[in-house]
């Protein structure tokens, strides 16, 4: 599952870059996409022999985890990182949130 939560984290909806010319730009109707996409890696990076149930609990977990812990502000910066395919950017806004994701990992047991 640890590659699920990179995976997860890392996979976006691949739109093209959008014309934001700051991160408070980026609207709701963005970060909700890119809110799917993080879910949609999740489901589809569980490992092929894994429950299904299981898969979903663990993702459910995660978007739960992200969605308490990061700012409106924080979304809006990880999307339009993502957007300008700045994934360094994108990382440093996401990790401290990963850290809080070991929570999740009961759901992968």
């Amino acid at each position: 599952m640890k590659r699920s939560i990179a995976f997860a984290l890392l996979a976006v909806c691949s739109f093209s870059a959008s014309s934001q010319g700051s991160p408070n730009d980026v609207s709701a109707v963005e970060i909700s996409i890119y809110k799917l996409g993080i879910e949609t890696g999740c489901r589809n990076g569980g490992k092929r022999d894994d429950p299904r149930e299981k898969v979903e609990a663990f993702c459910s977990c995660v978007m739960r985890v992200l969605n308490e812990t990061m700012a409106d502000a924080d979304w809006q910066r990880a999307y339009y990182y993502s957007r300008k395919r700045l994934d360094r950017e994108e990382q440093q806004i996401l990790m401290p949130h990963m850290q809080k994701l070991q929570t999740c990992r009961a759901h992968a047991s």
